[in-house]
């Protein structure tokens, strides 16, 4: 989701009658796995990195190991579990009630600072 969509929402509900007492499920504007997501950033990235698919169990077992060596705290069991979880939310209410229209997920180097 966009900052600036959020802020854009924030600025349409009070504006429309419809909205007084809800509350909203706001999301982006198309529904991405994660693996796509991070596809998109890495493609506006140049050089564009390379992304390694590492098997679960692998992956897990090098998480545990850098923890142990005090890398990598905020990465852990729960945080990978979220990763392939659908993180998707009924954006129609506020569409129909104060016309959100979100912008669709396209990263750019910009966005990243570099």
């Amino acid at each position: 989701m966009h900052v600036q969509d959020l802020a854009d929402a924030a600025l349409q509900v009070p504006r429309h009658p419809a909205t007084a007492g809800r509350a909203y499920a706001l999301g982006g504007g198309e529904r991405l796995g994660y693996a796509e997501m991070v596809r998109r950033v890495l493609a506006a990235l140049q050089p564009q990195p390379r992304l390694l698919r590492v098997p679960a169990p692998l992956f897990r077992t090098a998480l545990a190991l850098a923890h142990a060596a005090g890398r990598l705290r905020g990465m852990n069991a729960a945080a990978l579990a979220r990763m392939r979880e659908p993180l998707v939310f009924d954006i129609g209410p506020a569409q129909r009630d104060f016309g959100y229209a979100p912008r669709p997920f396209l990263p750019t180097r910009d966005m990243f600072g570099l």
